[in-house]
């Protein structure tokens, strides 16, 4: 299941990613409904990720449902660490979490999001949090090359490349 907002899933109460989304308990009660409809699900093995907007929502989804999911991936999140209280990283830690970013991301500088929170997880004793930072993105199938012949680089927000293509490492 892939839900999709109509606006953006970090649509605030306050009308702007303020750590809160007027989508989130829709969201939620999707999730849920859909488990409880298809009894072929193993309500222990429910995985929640997203890239960008959707890792922001991935990121409020672990920090207000925890434990609720096997595990998260959230890429090139867009949860400002600012709006994470000490009590949100107790929460976030309960769902094994693997972040992925890269260095050359201007549109969620990897500094102000996914590093600073992975940091604090590590510090509050989370065993299943891991982070691949990338230095910037790149192709790396071969198919995308420069003028030169040097592999095509991506903007640096797209490190979801790296996740779809099952590449991420963590340090």
């Amino acid at each position: 299941m892939i839900p999709q907002a109509r606006t953006f899933w970090m649509d605030g109460l306050t009308g702007k990613a303020d750590g809160t989304s007027k989508y989130e308990s829709a969201v939620m009660s999707l999730i849920k409904d859909y488990v409880t409809k298809h009894k072929d699900i193993d309500p222990n093995r429910i995985y929640v990720g997203g890239d960008s907007n959707g890792g922001y929502m991935t990121m409020l989804l672990i920090r207000d449902y925890p434990g609720y999911f096997a595990a998260a991936f959230p890429t090139c999140e867009g949860l400002n660490d600012s709006l994470i209280t000490n009590a949100d990283i107790q929460n976030i830690m309960k769902t094994p979490t693997w972040f992925t970013a890269a260095k050359t991301d201007t549109t969620l500088p990897p500094a102000n999001y996914s590093i600073p929170t992975y940091n604090r997880l590590l510090q509050a004793g989370a065993k299943n949090v891991y982070l691949s930072l990338f230095d910037d993105v790149h192709d790396t199938s071969g198919s995308y090359k420069n003028a030169e012949g040097t592999p095509y680089e991506y903007n640096g927000h797209w490190s979801w490349i790296y996740v779809y293509h099952n590449e991420c490492k963590w340090l």
